[in-house]
């Protein structure tokens, strides 16, 4: 899978999964999972998402 990738700053703790605009994926913003750098999403969900949005753009 061959996507062209941007990483842009953030605030801090923020961790967004952006295609064509739009939020795929996003970090859980707890503050719990803030303070203890958990709850990112699961790279297999965020694959899948972009599997699936591959699959409509073709």
């Amino acid at each position: 899978m061959n996507f062209d990738v941007v990483i842009e700053p953030g605030k801090p703790g923020q961790f967004d999964v952006i295609v064509d605009g739009e939020v795929i994926a996003t970090k859980s913003r707890k503050l719990l999972q803030k303070l203890t750098f958990t709850g990112f999403p699961k790279h297999e969900d965020v694959l899948a998402k972009l599997e699936e949005l591959k699959k409509v753009k073709s």
